[in-house]
């Protein structure tokens, strides 16, 4: 009872302080936000490692997890003020150009996190170790599965890096012996007082999916249903994202306020100049309310408002003194675009896209970015749909001057709509406005203020994004040169990681005579690491496409795979009369489903068919890849050398997800398909494949 209630403890804390280290690092680290998935990779490695120390001996290592802990927090402070790039094949905003030093942090918070987790991977197993390991492994998922669970109402209700690692913190001390208590408080205190500076002096606020700040810092909802209202700046991870404030100039007492809100005016108002008065309007991006009173403005009788973050929203409501959130003829939706689109039936004169561009991916499991299924073909041609005969779709966009996305838009719009867009370039700022008419197109002025019509040249030359290929930033089909050079070191650091902690010491001298397994062995587990792990990134984007790109689903799918995992240990005792053979017949049956019947064709499918669709495509080649790990794993003849090889497996396949980039999202699925059936033909040369394991074997394996 003690030993799994401390299983289930350390599971626990490991889980949740993994997800409150994603949450936060790119916070403060901005180049993080584009490779958040290096978090999970680092985590999942430390953990590891942490576990292969312990069956070399053990150092007593969870003992150091606080100043392991506080030298995390100090090194993350410290790169918070490095300025970081973006190379020539993607764009990032408020960026400067790419250099080695996004190689050098990547690479140092790698060591610093797996540092964090070898502490904890060591002091799990530990626990694991004094117990039956089919019972111990029940507790770890179930450990998993409640730190999923508080993570994400945390997230969703106050999520505030203070109170995570409080959380952390304290669990940590109930864990350690009372000796030890004293010291380790004085060095938990000190990591928390450094994320308490990291925070910086304005008030923040922690949406699902950002850390925001509003300038002035002392504005309040007084001081925006005043007489005397201000512009507000709103921030995402220190840099400027959108402005909220009333487009109505005499609204404003000081004359650069009344400049700024007739600047707004312009630049939110041009969708709706031309064409016939738009009387129904749907605003995909709704931001602070910006877009929303415009339409108001030009005479719209009904918005739909549609914007993924609720406290975005909720800032909108307090901070914008035009109030348009509250006007009767507004309906906000807390919603993901596209998921918007497929849910409503109606039909409207203007479809706005407003300024949605990202500044991050949307999950630690993916690198597709928070909007990256908003700007595809697909989006655009379900967007043209819903717009009503003589009505318009218009793509609002802050392009930062870059002439080839200006392009790749248009050719998208017009590949969606059949219609050659319009497009007016902001000759004051970086923004750009194109728009598609549903039947016969009004005349429109060369110029409309600070606007000026242009015409991109060679739009056909310029790659289209598609759900396949969400890569909007992306100049070409291309893995970006940091990526590049950042996969190498990390892949080349995950390596030396494990090698340096491998067991050496053979446990069946009947079997092999060296510290390691034999090739065709390290090959099997190599494979059903990388197959593993390309399986849960592939699951995860899936499901953004299917249901939306919020935080509930990468919530949601991280712990149905727990429970795929935890569902498949149980059944090791049901399933140890069927060989690994019948095994991998199940596994390749439910992959080979998800090839032919790709997540593109349920879009349009109601909700429990969507539904249906992603436990087959998904959850169900979790369950049956499981059961396969456990079955050779509980037969392998060295558990050290089988961990090490999987983990190094893993490892590689968290990277090749970067292979998405060059062949499309696609390649996932038969990247996942290769490396089970390659596991498959090391295992039948290795000889372990014609016979089930006996029961005592079957019920006290490992799933890791």
């Amino acid at each position: 009872g003690a030993v799994l209630q401390r299983v289930f403890s350390i599971s626990f804390l490991a889980l949740f302080l993994e997800l409150m280290i994603i949450r936060w690092v790119p916070a403060v680290v901005r180049v993080i936000s584009y490779f958040s998935n290096v978090m999970l990779i680092s985590s999942f490695l430390g953990l590891g490692a942490g576990c292969l120390i312990f069956r070399r001996g053990g150092k007593g290592l969870f003992r150091f997890f606080p100043a392991a802990l506080t030298a995390f927090v100090l090194w993350i402070v410290f790169c918070s003020t490095i300025s970081f790039g973006s190379p020539a094949e993607e764009l990032r905003y408020h960026a400067n150009t790419a250099s080695l030093t996004n190689n050098l942090v990547l690479s140092t918070i790698f060591l610093f996190n797996a540092a964090m987790f070898v502490c904890l991977g060591e002091g799990l197993a530990l626990s694991l170790s004094r117990s039956r390991t089919s019972r111990a492994y029940t507790a770890d998922l179930l450990g998993s599965l409640a730190g999923t669970a508080l993570f994400g109402i945390f997230s969703f209700l106050w999520f505030s890096p203070i109170a995570g690692f409080s959380i952390a913190a304290a669990l940590y001390l109930l864990l350690t012996k009372r000796g030890e208590r004293q010291s380790a408080a004085i060095l938990l205190v000190a990591a928390l007082l450094v994320v308490h500076l990291a925070s910086g002096r304005s008030p923040t606020i922690w949406s699902p999916y950002h850390h925001i700040t509003i300038d002035p810092p002392h504005a309040g909802p007084s001081i925006a249903a005043s007489g005397s209202p201000t512009i507000y700046s709103i921030r995402i991870n220190h840099d400027f994202y959108f402005s909220c404030g009333t487009l109505q100039p005499d609204s404003y007492m000081t004359v650069e306020e009344k400049e700024a809100a007739r600047e707004y005016g312009v630049k939110y108002g041009v969708p709706h100049r031309f064409g016939a008065p738009a009387r129904s309007v749907l605003i995909l991006g709704s931001g602070g309310g910006m877009d929303v009173e415009a339409a108001l403005l030009a005479g719209a009788e009904h918005v739909d408002a549609v914007e993924i973050d609720p406290v975005i929203l909720d800032i909108g409501r307090t901070f914008h003194s035009g109030r348009p959130y509250q006007d009767a003829r507004v309906a906000p939706h807390v919603m993901d675009a596209r998921a918007f689109l497929r849910h409503t039936d109606r039909m409207y004169d203007r479809i706005v896209f407003g300024y949605l561009d990202s500044q991050g991916l949307f999950s630690f499991m993916s690198n597709v970015r928070l909007d990256g299924y908003v700007y595809t073909v697909e989006s655009f041609r379900e967007a043209f749909a819903h717009v009503a005969p003589g009505g318009a779709l218009a793509v609002s966009f802050a392009a930062v001057r870059q002439d080839w996305l200006y392009r790749r838009l248009a050719h998208m719009l017009q590949t969606a709509t059949g219609k050659t867009p319009r497009a007016f370039a902001d000759m004051r700022g970086p923004g750009i406005i194109l728009l598609a008419f549903k039947g016969a197109e009004p005349e429109m002025p060369d110029q409309f203020d600070s606007f000026r019509r242009i015409s991109p040249e060679g739009i056909e030359s310029m790659e289209v994004t598609s759900d396949d290929w969400p890569f909007l930033y992306l100049k070409e089909k291309t893995i970006p040169s940091d990526y590049r050079v950042s996969m190498a070191i990390l892949l080349v650091l995950s390596i030396l990681i494990v090698l340096s902690t491998r067991d050496r010491s053979p446990t069946n001298t009947e079997t092999i005579s060296s510290g390691v397994l034999p090739g065709s062995e390290v090959a099997h587990f190599f494979l059903l690491g990388f197959g593993f792990m390309l399986l849960e990134t592939k699951c995860i984007t899936e499901w953004s496409l299917l249901f939306g790109t919020s935080w509930l689903v990468t919530v949601l799918g991280v712990g149905g795979m727990l429970i795929m995992a935890l569902a498949a240990n149980l059944s090791l005792g049901a399933t140890r009369k069927l060989t690994s053979t019948v095994l991998y017949i199940f596994l390749s049956c439910s992959l080979l489903a998800g090839l032919l019947l790709p997540v593109s064709n349920f879009l349009a499918e109601a909700e429990a068919i969507r539904y249906a669709a992603a436990v087959l495509t998904g959850l169900l080649p979790v369950f049956f890849a499981g059961l396969v790990f456990s079955r050779s794993f509980s037969t392998s003849n060295n558990s050290c050398a089988a961990l090490g090889a999987n983990l190094i497996g893993a490892t590689a396949g968290g990277f090749a997800e970067y292979m998405g980039m060059i062949w499309g999202l696609t390649i996932l699925g038969f990247l996942v398909a290769a490396a089970y059936t390659g596991s498959w033909i090391a295992l039948s040369l290795a000889g372990n494949i014609s016979q089930p394991p006996d029961s005592r074997e079957a019920a006290d394996s490992v799933v890791v």
